[in-house]
């Protein structure tokens, strides 16, 4: 996002308009002075990893914790820079604290690594596809954001797979050839498009699968504890 403003700027779109954040910035620091205000043990295993690593202009590190990237380090003009992000949160009284990706939710650090993808779709045509999309999101967040894709004119394509039944809402977002289900039967995988159910443009798609009208729901015995 460092060398592209219009992804900086898609980000704070999407992040303010959730209410994650009111700003993000990327903040660019001398690596020195981050060594100088960090703790001793984390200081010396970045400085083991530069001294491992071939850094140079071209080239650049990223560390990071608990699956979310905290720092990104490169050189520039000679000179070895830290940069991070930054969400600008607000409080009350119109209070303004800037926080680093450490201090956010597991939820906020996935939707990070989604916002470039949204954004190659829209603005480069491209095919995306991600895996379980609301993973570590909350479920009306991620409909939010992917019905804010469809309302936008784009040839690139999402695709992703999902557990939120939300998603086939036939009359707001998905048209049944765009949905398909996915169903263990005898230890086998298959998929199958709600196209093939013929299902008329008035009908609750979701309310017909949680119903099992169209397979796909998996059938859940009774869990007994110990002694029953």
């Amino acid at each position: 996002m460092s060398k592209n403003k219009q992804l900086l700027d898609f980000a704070n779109e999407i992040l303010r308009n959730v209410g994650i954040s009111n700003s993000l910035e990327i903040k660019s620091t001398p690596l020195e002075k981050l060594l100088n205000n960090i703790d001793k043990k984390n200081a010396n295993e970045i400085q083991r990893i530069i001294d491992r690593s071939r850094l140079d202009e071209q080239s650049g590190i990223t560390l990071g914790r608990n699956h979310r990237t905290e720092y990104d380090l490169t050189i520039q003009k000679g000179k070895s820079i830290v940069r991070e992000f930054i969400f600008e949160q607000l409080g009350v009284n119109g209070y303004k604290k800037g926080m680093k990706m450490a201090s956010q939710s597991d939820g906020t650090a996935r939707l990070l690594t989604l916002i470039p993808a949204f954004f190659d779709a829209l603005n480069k045509d491209c095919l995306i596809v991600i895996d379980e999309i609301e993973n570590s999101i909350h479920p009306d967040l991620i409909y939010k954001i992917v019905q804010y894709f469809a309302d936008n004119e784009s040839h690139g394509q999402i695709i992703f797979t999902t557990h939120l039944t939300r998603f086939q809402n036939q009359q707001e977002l998905m048209r049944p050839d765009e949905l398909w289900k996915v169903e263990k039967t005898n230890g086998c995988t298959a998929m199958r498009s709600f196209n093939d159910y013929n299902i008329h443009h008035t009908m609750n798609i979701e309310k017909g699968y949680n119903t099992g009208r169209y397979g796909g729901v998996p059938f859940i015995s009774k869990i007994a504890g110990d002694g029953q």
